[in-house]
């Protein structure tokens, strides 16, 4: 499974603090399952529920909000395609007036095809990329990650922490 080392790579990259600290970026997956059809080509969906908390984030939780939709709207783009797509749950422990527990639950699927060895000697498994759901004639290419977020006058992200 590759999406939850590629969503933690990105918060941390966008968020100095929690690259800094990573013990308060926790995540576990749970509800996991596995897809398959009785054909040739061995090929199965892997679906599970990614469990992320971010201990004590002293910041507005649509930051995160902000990075994952982001992120999901390229690698799991059902989740956010439509007004009528699933989204994702949180919840958060408010700890005091400054800090909370942010706890999101992202319903993640990767696809699994079986790819022949170029010597015959076997096949090999390997995780289907994401098709380009979003096209846009007028985005960059290659795309440009986002790399800040303003609300009214403050810049969100990347953060002004010390």
């Amino acid at each position: 499974m590759l999406k939850p080392a590629a969503i933690r790579a990105m918060l941390a990259a966008s968020l100095p603090e929690l690259a800094r600290d990573p013990e308060r970026l926790r995540m576990w997956i749970d509800k996991g399952s596995v897809r398959t059809r009785q054909t040739d080509s061995f090929s199965f969906e892997i679906a599970y529920r990614l469990n992320i908390v971010v201990i004590d984030w002293t910041h507005a939780p649509l930051i995160i909000f902000a990075l994952l939709n982001e992120w999901l709207r390229r690698y799991q783009p059902d989740l956010v395609a439509s007004q009528a797509a699933p989204g994702y749950s949180f919840e958060a422990d408010i700890m005091t007036d400054d800090a909370i527990d942010l706890s999101i639950d992202l319903d993640l699927t990767e696809a699994v095809r079986r790819v022949e060895r170029e010597d015959g000697t076997g096949w090999d498994m390997q995780i289907v990329e994401e098709p380009e759901c979003f096209p846009d004639e007028f985005a960059p290419q290659p795309p440009v990650p986002l790399k800040e977020i303003w609300w009214k006058a403050e810049r969100l992200v990347p953060l002004d922490v010390p």
